[in-house]
């Protein structure tokens, strides 16, 4: 705002007004507040903050990003066998109370925990109790169901994290993968 009433044409005046409508027995009423301009602008623009570190800030959005495709990877790759079994493992995730809670649930019936992977890089997973057997659900899809058919809050880990194939979760999985790849690619 500022610089564009810097910038302005001469005699054009640009203000920001902010209003509340509210309603009570003896009627409705409105406020208004005057944002801009204002007397000291000082502590109130955004200017980059000088000492980010651009390259932690890059590598968190890598590890972000390759999180979510962890699915697209192995499926891509052939990493995991249709058919082969997928675990969940939520010690490292969340509280004990609640690994004991979501455990209880799932051992009330047997094929609760029987997950099965297919190769398909957005919804790699079939439920056995699932309404519709062919159904095919993402890491996270399925996750969230579970928590709340067990009756507990929405968990907000990464879903790759709390899957496992052969022991290791699914982000290192498809992380293993990858590097592996790499490897090859600069042995070539």
């Amino acid at each position: 705002m500022q610089w564009l009433t810097e910038t302005a044409a001469d005699g054009l005046e640009i203000e920001c007004h902010e209003y509340s409508l509210f309603r009570d027995s003896s009627g409705t009423f409105v406020t208004f507040r005057k944002l801009f301009p204002v007397e000291n602008l000082e502590g109130r623009t955004l200017i980059p903050a000088p000492s980010v570190d651009t390259d932690s800030v890059r590598k968190r959005i890598a590890k972000k990003e390759r999180r979510a495709r962890s699915a697209k990877v192995i499926a891509e790759r052939g990493g995991i066998p249709n058919g082969a079994r997928i675990h969940l493992s939520l010690e490292a995730q969340v509280a004990p109370a609640v690994v004991a809670e979501i455990d209880t649930w799932l051992d009330e019936v047997p094929d609760r925990r029987s997950v099965s992977w297919i190769n398909d890089p957005v919804r790699p997973l079939r439920w056995a109790v699932a309404e519709d057997p062919d159904e095919q659900w993402t890491l996270t899809a399925l996750r969230d169901a579970i928590f709340a058919k067990a009756g507990c809050d929405k968990p907000s880990f990464s879903a790759a994290d709390a899957w496992n194939y052969d022991g290791q979760s699914l982000y290192w999985f498809a992380e293993d993968l990858l590097n592996h790849e790499s490897a090859g690619e600069r042995e070539r």
